[in-house]
Parts: structure tokens; sequence; C-alpha cells
């Protein structure tokens, strides 16, 4: 992997043609950069050991928090010792595991307090009363304990007589500073002359270059660099190279945070414009790749508009880079100062960007359904509605509104916004929106048992198919909508029978895949091409085998709702394939869990097989809840697709009971066979039919299952090696 030109990416240095174009989807360009930051550091380990040094982790963001959690499960097969420090109220997510020790810092005892005064002073002895005032005041706070020692040193209090420091006047109440932010304002006014420097550079940040300084500064030059110096004499600031290549970092943050502080408001925000207007005129390439930082000057100098429009770009620049929290952050930033903005289209053209930036964001880091999500599609329709807007945020939204019910199962409220979506496509004559919309359409219509209309929506969608074109827009979708429809068209062949039709499409789909970055895009192929086909065919082993591993990805990948799903196909899989009283909870648990994220769609599949695998158990009062439970979910939802198996199930409990009852049976599985011709389900109509016949043959009925079964088979294309043409076959076979 050649990692050069990801890590030019990451620290925005123009590659000038050196290295080939980064052609990949941005979730897929940061998981590579990930990878070549651990592989750095592997290669640092094999070389030597390396002690790695993370300081302040209260303040990461959460892609660098991302990047360390990665590195602390790698650390066990490393030479490497990584230390990290944090204050008490962070929630460090990796304290527990077992390659991890936890060390909790008190206060310096009197001793230490006593030992760090010495070493300060350079090994000069201190009169007893200023140490005892030192250490009673700094309660054993270590910066507190030097800070304070250094301001008692330069206050003119002590004198050096004899290699050791006596007062020099007498002691009074106020003579030592009783807290830290006090004694360190002590120190900096006595820095007069050069205390707006530390001032304009604690505004710039915890770290300033020299450049951006001398462009706001009202020193230049020589004294410039004069003010840095005795800045870094006093130890309040630390440099690194010559000017003007030169950065400089304060010594802790709250020296930072006093020397901020102690400007009037009316300063500050003159500053903080000065600041963000020299970054647009001579640092723009800075600009371009971290615009959160002039958003932050903006927002601090008071000056609302543009401090929300570039906190919009610092939102939709962690966007393309698939950092979802980080955009969810920059966004709420802006949100907030829209009320300071005066009324009129502009600001309600930016609200609206900010609403669909973060629900972009939201969408695969909570899932469609999380109220935070709904919320922001909901308030980028009323502007919408409004009339501001341009047709890809309308299309984006609808397509978000869309999502929200049909995660949820309420079906006829996708399907009405799936049509509403159509028809504002079919209006703008886009085929790319109209490729998304017949796809959604699809989606409701097989959902909803009518198999025919999906397919032929399906077939329209793929006919406006242009991978290469359309891929970049998908990224706002979390999914390549052409390659969806591709995989759809799998579950909608395989339930009409069509089995040679849905394994070219697969094996399309498999080729397909390697050109295809979005995590999203991936996991609907380990999903429908993968996953749940072979659940469909009752291939349980290959069926848990690949959900497994969709599961694993989606949680590598932070794909939460795919995981959801995953894990309630690979739980359906193991209970199926081995009913024990551990699997089926794991089942339920499964289903609980998805529920609680909001998403229901799919629950009759899943319901279906929990009350299977209770009847496998001989747990015939246990299924009979759980599929009276699916059956109440089909009614409440709409969800037909899987109906006809709900009625061949309870058709099986009838069978089971302690006392059979043969004729309700007989009617449950008429009743599925009936659903499944309806919706053209070939495979579940022969399921049921397969069920039915071999009732018949056990009780001797005069019923020809030939005449119910060879039908059936002959309308289903291929298939010979699914587990239900096998038996249905088997069972043909011993009728002879």
């Amino acid at each position: 992997m050649d990692i050069a030109p990801l890590l030019a990416a990451l620290l925005a240095i123009p590659c000038d043609g050196r290295y080939a174009s980064l052609e990949m989807a941005p979730a897929e360009q940061k998981e590579r950069t990930i990878a070549a930051l651990m592989a750095l550091f592997e290669g640092l380990t094999r070389d030597a050991p390396v002690l790695a040094l993370l300081e302040d982790a209260h303040w990461i963001d959460p892609t660098s928090l991302d990047v360390f959690g990665r590195l602390i499960d790698r650390l066990p097969n490393l030479r490497a010792l990584l230390v990290i420090t944090f204050r008490p109220e962070f929630a460090a997510p990796w304290v527990g595991r077992a390659h991890v020790a936890s060390l909790s810092l008190s206060r310096f005892g009197r001793r230490q307090a006593l030992a760090m005064v010495d070493g300060v002073s350079g090994g000069k002895a201190l009169p007893a009363e200023v140490l005892q005032q030192i250490v009673a005041k700094t309660d054993g706070v270590p910066l507190f304990v030097e800070e304070l020692t250094k301001t008692v040193l330069e206050s003119g209090l002590l004198r050096e007589e004899n290699g050791v420091f006596v007062l020099d006047q007498g002691m009074t109440p106020l003579a030592i500073p009783s807290t830290l932010q006090d004694s360190l304002m002590e120190r900096l006014d006595r820095l007069a002359p050069v205390k707006e420097i530390a001032q304009i550079g604690a505004a710039i940040g915890r770290e300033f270059s020299y450049r951006l300084l001398e462009a706001v500064s009202p020193l230049q030059g020589l004294a410039l660099q004069g003010a840095l110096g005795q800045l870094m004499a006093a130890e309040l600031i630390h440099g690194r190279g010559t000017p003007p290549e030169a950065t400089y970092v304060f010594k802790h943050a709250l020296v930072q945070d006093t020397a901020y502080g102690s400007l009037l408001r009316s300063r500050r925000q003159r500053i903080n414009a000065d600041i963000a207007r020299a970054l647009e005129e001579k640092f723009a390439d800075q600009v371009a790749a971290a615009p959160a930082s002039i958003a932050r000057h903006y927002t601090e100098a008071g000056l609302a508009d543009p401090a929300a429009r570039y906190w919009l770009a610092a939102g939709e620049l962690a966007l393309s880079r698939s950092a979802y929290a980080e955009t969810d952050r920059y966004v709420d930033a802006g949100l907030a100062l829209i009320p300071s903005l005066p009324e009129g289209t502009d600001r309600q053209s930016l609200e609206l960007a900010l609403h669909v930036a973060r629900a972009a964001a939201l969408s695969p880091l909570k899932a469609y359904t999380a109220p935070e999500t709904v919320a922001a599609f909901r308030a980028a329709k009323r502007l919408l509605d409004a009339g501001v807007g341009d047709d890809s945020q309308r299309f984006l939204v609808l397509f978000g509104l869309y999502m929200t019910p049909f995660m949820a199962a309420r079906l006829e409220s996708a399907l009405e916004l799936a049509r509403e979506f159509v028809e504002a496509a079919e209006r703008q004559d886009e085929a790319y929106y109209l490729l998304v919309g017949y796809r959604m359409l699809a989606q409701m219509q097989f959902a909803m048992g009518q198999n025919r209309e999906a397919l032929k929506n399906l077939q329209r969608a793929l006919r406006l198919r242009y991978p290469s074109r359309q891929k970049p827009i998908g990224f706002r979708f979390s999914i390549d909508p052409g390659f969806s429809a591709l995989c759809n068209m799998i579950w909608v062949l395989s339930s009409l029978g069509l089995h040679d039709q849905a394994t070219r499409v697969r094996e399309l789909a498999r080729s397909e895949l390697p050109d295809h970055k979005l995590p999203g895009t991936i996991a609907l192929n380990m999903h429908l091409a993968l996953a749940l086909p072979e659940l469909l065919y009752g291939d349980f082993e290959a069926a848990e085998r690949c959900a497994a591993d969709h599961v694993a990805y989606c949680a590598e990948r932070k794909v939460e709702q795919f995981r959801l799903w995953g894990g309630n196909y690979q739980a359906s899989a193991r209970a199926m394939r081995e009913p024990t009283e551990e699997n089926v909870a794991a089942l339920r648990g499964a289903i609980a869990a998805n529920n609680r994220s909001g998403g229901y769609f799919s629950d009759s599949i899943f319901k279906s097989y929990l009350a299977e695998a209770l009847l496998m158990r001989r747990e015939v009062d246990g299924a009979e809840t759980a599929l009276q439970d699916a059956f109440a979910f089909v009614e409440r939802s709409g969800e037909r697709f899987w109906l006809a198996d709900l009625y061949r199930v309870d058709g099986q409990i009838a069978l089971r009971r302690p006392e059979t009852d043969p004729e309700r049976a007989e009617t449950s599985f008429l009743k599925a066979i009936e659903v499944a011709h309806g919706q053209e389900a070939r495979m579940l109509e022969l399921r049921a039919a397969t069920d039915l016949a071999r009732l018949w043959r056990e009780a001797g009925a005069p019923n020809d299952p030939r005449a119910l079964l060879e039908p059936i088979l002959a309308e289903i294309e291929g298939g010979e090696t699914t587990r239900d043409v096998r038996n249905a076959r088997a069972l043909l076979a011993e009728i002879g």
C-alpha cells in the first residue's frame, strides 16, 4: 500500500502530480489512512521498542479516539508502551481491558510539593513561612506549585542571600496569590510589554505559528521575536524552529486560558476578527484544509454569518471524510448561530444546508430511526416546503424521510414517500433520482408481497444505472443506489423462484463489489447478495457464516443498522441450525436489539424463525405465542412478503400439539399456498405445498401430491440444490 498520498491528503500537502489521485470513497480513504498510520507505528516497533504519549485525551476528537482505540487493540502484539493522560471526567473506552493498566494520580503530598519548590528555586531554600503558604494555597496541584513558586521568585518579595532566599519585605495576606489563575495572571502582568503577544497567541490557539501571529500583531520583525523570547524565558510558551517558520505552544492549557481570559470582550472580538481575516487573505490553504479553525475565530468575533458558513464548510469537509461525529459537532455550532442572523432566504438557505449535512451524518452514525436523525430531516423538509433549496437537497431529504418509516416497518407511509420521490424525479426528468425512486418503490412493493411489481421497478432502475457517473453522488445516500438495486434484484428473483437469473445477478454484484468503497454499499451486498439468499434457501450453516462476516465488517466500519440486521440473520440461522435454549434466547435478544434502535423491517421473517426454532424444541405454546406476535406485526406493518410462511408454520404447530389437528394444519397449508401463489412467491409456495403433500400422504388422503407439486416446480427456474426443491423432489420420489 502506497501510504504517501494518504498522509499527504491527511496533512493537506499538495502532491503536485507526484502520486496518482485518490480515486476512492471518503469512507475508504479514511480507513486506508488509519491503516497507514497503524502500519507506520507497527514499523517503528519492529526497529526498536517504542514509548508513545497521548496527553490530555479529554480533548480528543472522535476520529482520533477511534484511531487510538484501534492502536490499543494491537498493542499486545507490539513492542510498545502507550501512556495516556486525561482528566477524571473523561470516560476512557479502553479502561478495563486485560492489557490496559489504570493509574489514578492523586495530588502532591507535602514532601512532593516541597521537592518541586526546591527544583524550581534551583535548590536554594525559601523562608519557612513562604513555603508554608505555597504548600497550603496550591493544595497539591503540581502546576499550581510550579507556577506559584515562580510567581513568588519573580515578585520581589524575596532576595538571595548566602545561597538562600530571604524575605525582602514583610509578609501580607495578599502577598502570595490564592488561585492558579491569579498566579498566572500576576506573572503575565509583570511581562506587561509583551503581555499582548501572549493574549493574541492565546486567541489563535494552544499552538500558533509565527507567520499568523505576525500577520495580526502590532509588533513586527525583531520586536516580535524579542517578545516571544521573553515569553519563552518565562516558560509560559515553548518554541520550535526559527522565525518565520517557527511555531509556539503554551506550556499548559491553563496558561492559554488565563491569557485569553484577561482580554476584555471587545478586544477579544477584534483580535479574533483580525485572525479570521488574516487566515482568509494570507492562509487560504489552511482555511480549505481546516475551516473549523476560521469558524471558531469568526464565532469568537461575534460575526455570526461568516462563522455559520465556515461551520457548514467544516461539517461538509468532515462529512466527505466520513467523520460523522465531527460533522454533527460542527453543524451544531453553526445552527446555534442561526437565530443571530437576519430573517430572509439567505438565512433559510444556510440553515437548510446545515440540517441536510447533519441528517447525512446522523443517518450512518445513529441510524435513520434515531430521534436526532428524524428531527434533522424534518427541519430540512420544513425549509424545503417554504420554497428554499435545490433538487439535490430535496431528494436527499425525501429519501431520509422515507427511510424512517421503512426501517420502522410503517410500509404504507414509506410507500407514499417513495411515490412522492418518483413523482418529483419524473418532473425533473433526472435519471439518477428516478433510479433511486424506482428502487425505493420496489423495496416497498416487495415488502408488501408485490413481487412482480417490484421486479418491474427494479428493471426500470437498472436501465438507468451508469455506475461510473453516479458513484460520487451516492456518497450522500451512504450507499450506491444503482448497486443497491442490483442487490435488491437478487432477493426478488429468489422469491419468484427465478434462481438461475438470481445467480447471474449475484455473480454480477460480486464482480462489481471491488469497485465500491462505501461501507454501506459493501454491507448491503453482504446482506442481500450473501447472507439473505442462504437464509431464504435454508442453508443455515452458510447463512450463519456469511452473517458473521457481515456483522464483523459492519462493527469495524460502524454501519450500525446493517450490523443489527446481520445480527438477526446470524441468530436466526444459528437457532434454526441448532435450536438450543441459548441460541433461541440469542435470537430473541437480536430482535429486541433491532427494535430498540427503531428498526422493525423484516421482523416477520425473524419472528417466524423464532417460532419455528421453538417448535423444534417442542415448546409448542411458546411457538404459538411467537407466531401470533408475527401475525400481529404483519397486520400492523403491512409487511406481507413472509406471510405465507407464517401460515405454513401455523400448520406445523397444529401437527405438533399433544392432540394433533390435521384439519387445522391442512387449512393453514392451503392458506399459505394461496398467499404465496397470489404473490408469485414460488419458493414459499413450494415449501407450503411440500408440507401439505406430506400431510396428505401420511393421512392416506385421496389427493394427488404430484398434481400439487409438479406445476409449482415447473414454474421454478433452477434451484435444484436448494432445500425446498430437494425436499419436494425427494417426496415425489418416495411417492413413486
